[in-house]
């Protein structure tokens, strides 16, 4: 999660590669936190 400004985030997931690939961006905190609860990227 990386604040984008305004009250906005961007997320990401680190790859297998070990490198970081952003999929959403401009999301507001509550959409950030239900995204990582319902995206399977974020799962462990």
């Amino acid at each position: 999660m990386e604040y984008a400004g305004d009250g906005l985030f961007n997320l990401s997931y680190m790859r297998h590669t070990g490198k970081w690939f952003e999929i959403f961006q401009d999301l507001s905190v509550d959409e950030c936190l239900e995204t990582i609860r319902n995206f399977p990227h974020f799962q462990p």
